[in-house]
């Protein structure tokens, strides 16, 4: 997106703040453009709320928001505790009704559309046949329904809202569920990280922003 020419604001929670500032510089350096990391919690509405204040006054407007911000604990529904359950729907399904409900008011304000992105999974549409990331199935069917909800109600201001759903992507929190789901079940982690269905292959997380490219035109 910042070599698009969009100007950008990365952001992620407090304990990561190096890693976010360090990503921030490495994409400004890049592509000339301005980069800037804010640390927030998705699940705070204030902290999404000034996220979308920084934005306008650091660009002038809102454009676009991409929640993808996620998070995903391994478990059996049965064996899911409610902390578990909670962190995955505060996270993955309320921090995403906070950033499409905060970016579409000043959206709406602005007058001109905007665009409304976010991160979802093949398990809003399938549970995966071990069942193992129950609570984060959950989430991302609650996340599907927001999204679709978001984008009739706010339409008629030429809002567009979409989720896009990467399958098994190459990022920390993946590797590391596999891992869990490697110890618990007996199974070889290459496997798991080749690809959880139907042997398709893990994907390049770079390779998403086909799909974001396509929302955001």
């Amino acid at each position: 997106m910042s070599r698009d020419g969009f100007g950008v604001i990365l952001n992620d929670i407090e304990f990561k703040s190096n890693q976010g500032l360090s990503a921030a510089k490495k994409i400004s350096a890049v592509t000339g453009k301005p980069v800037i990391f804010m640390a927030g919690d998705v699940s705070n509405e204030k902290d999404v709320d000034a996220l979308v204040e920084r934005a306008v006054a650091e660009f002038g407007g809102l454009d676009v928001m991409i929640a993808n911000a996620g998070v995903c604990t391994v478990n059996s529904l049965m064996d899911t505790s409610l902390d578990e359950w909670n962190l995955n729907m505060n996270v993955n399904a309320l921090g995403v009704l906070y950033c499409y409900r905060s970016a579409a008011r000043q959206m709406i304000k602005q007058g001109r559309g905007g665009r409304l992105i976010g991160a979802s999974t093949v398990s809003h549409l399938k549970i995966s046949g071990n069942n193992t990331v129950a609570a984060y199935s959950a989430s991302k069917f609650a996340m599907r329904g927001i999204t679709q909800s978001a984008a009739l109600e706010w339409a008629p201001y030429k809002i567009t809202a979409n989720c896009y759903s990467g399958g098994c992507v190459n990022t920390d929190m993946h590797i590391g569920a596999a891992q869990v789901v490697s110890e618990r079940m007996n199974l070889p982690k290459e496997m798991l990280l080749k690809g959880a269905y139907s042997n398709v292959p893990l994907v390049i997380a770079a390779s998403l922003m086909i799909s974001l490219a396509w929302f955001l035109s």
